[in-house]
């Protein structure tokens, strides 16, 4: 049975995420992130997509990225395929490292934007991982408090929405961050 085909359309959002064949974890260690992480700023930089939100989990990802044209397919495979070969390497193994393939959906810009990055920076907290927001270290949380450090994720246009001055948006984002649930 062939796979539906996907509607990609040039220059929107995407919230992008796969998960760990069979739901097994496929980031092990800081170095399989760090690894990823690498392979992301790499296909961001080949295929010239803007990364607005991440965060590495133990057995699945998220991505929030603003992809231009119709690249998605491939900066996907690009990703994927490099982190499966390096892991299937790294673990001296054969076969499926990603459950499906990727999911992708399109976030609309401005407040829809806002609520994928807290759900997104969020998902650590809720699953244990930490125990105050922030402390893990594998999301683009970091890059939005700090907006000046030099990071993956490309942060003004979501500091943006919540207002014009840099040195307000980042205590409005925070405020923001601590209503979720």
């Amino acid at each position: 049975m062939s796979r539906n085909l996907r509607i990609v359309f040039p220059d929107v959002i995407y919230h992008i995420g796969a998960r760990g064949y069979e739901k097994n974890h496929i980031f092990r260690e800081d170095k399989e992130k760090q690894h990823f992480l690498d392979i992301l700023k790499s296909a961001s930089k080949q295929y010239g997509f803007l990364i607005h939100a991440y965060a590495i989990m133990g057995n699945h990802y998220h991505i929030l990225a603003e992809i231009p044209g119709s690249c998605l397919s491939r900066a996907m495979h690009y990703i994927n395929m490099r982190y499966a070969k390096h892991y299937n390497t790294r673990h001296n193994r054969k076969g499926y490292v990603f459950e499906r393939r990727y999911k992708a959906f399109v976030i609309q810009k401005g407040e829809a934007v806002k609520r994928q990055v807290q759900y997104i920076h969020m998902n650590p907290l809720r699953a244990g991982l930490e125990k105050k927001l922030g402390e893990y270290r594998w999301t683009s949380h970091k890059e939005y408090i700090n907006p000046g450090a030099k990071g993956t994720a490309y942060s003004d246009y979501v500091l943006s929405l919540f207002g014009v001055d840099f040195k307000a948006s980042v205590p409005e984002y925070e405020r923001y961050m601590s209503t979720a649930r």
